[in-house]
């Protein structure tokens, strides 16, 4: 299955930014080396949330088509800055039930005690 083409209102750069209002570093993976080759153009985009997107972010995203959404924010994120949709959204959403930064801090002070035990060996 091809990739939509991209909306007018929103370019793509050269740096496979795709140019919003209120959605900030929307870009897509594609051109990316992948095992077997390069991730195909306009199959796998990523961004900050979308809860100050305008209208306009909205129909430009909504062009794209995208089937599925991993959204990796905690609850906490996710019901603090609800994305906005565009209406007519129909892809599905995949998220983690459960507080994401929080295991991120754990896996961070993991790895600095890590450090700080291999540098002091204690």
């Amino acid at each position: 299955m091809s990739a939509p083409p991209l909306a007018s209102a929103a370019p793509m750069t050269e740096t496979r930014v795709l140019t919003l209002q209120g959605v900030h570093n929307f870009r897509d993976y594609g051109g990316y080396a992948a095992a077997g080759g390069r991730v195909k153009r306009g199959l796998l985009w990523r961004s900050g949330q979308h809860v100050d997107a305008s209208a306009a972010d909205l129909a430009a995203i909504d062009a794209l088509g995208l089937a599925h959404v991993i959204d990796l924010r905690g609850n906490a994120e996710r019901t603090n800055a609800p994305c906005a949709r565009a209406p007519g959204f129909c892809a599905e959403v995949h998220f983690y039930d459960g507080e994401t930064a929080y295991l991120a801090r754990i896996w961070r002070r993991r790895a600095t005690c890590s450090t700080l035990t291999a540098r002091t060996g204690r």
